[in-house]
């Protein structure tokens, strides 16, 4: 397999190629949406939530819940799902 980068001045060759875009939160159209920070903003808390709501189960999600667990906060996960 080979990609191409740069515009086409590099060329790339390998067996197995993941192309990793990344991705940024996006914060939903609701109301009381000037009390949500994303997991950017996460980083810059002065001090630990007490409790925290996130929203979400993707790694991120998950992590940034047992980072505020591990500060003590109760944490609850809201997923689409109907149950475990």
């Amino acid at each position: 397999h080979t990609i191409s980068l740069f515009e086409g001045s590099k060329t790339v060759t390998a067996a197995k190629i993941l192309v990793a875009v990344g991705g940024w939160p996006s914060m939903p159209d609701i109301p009381g949406k000037e009390h949500l920070i994303s997991s950017n903003e996460a980083f810059y808390l002065k001090n630990a939530p007490k409790h925290a709501v996130i929203a979400g189960a993707g790694y991120i999600a998950v992590e940034f819940a047992g980072i505020f667990h591990g500060y003590g906060a109760h944490v609850d996960l809201c997923i689409r799902k109907k149950k475990f």
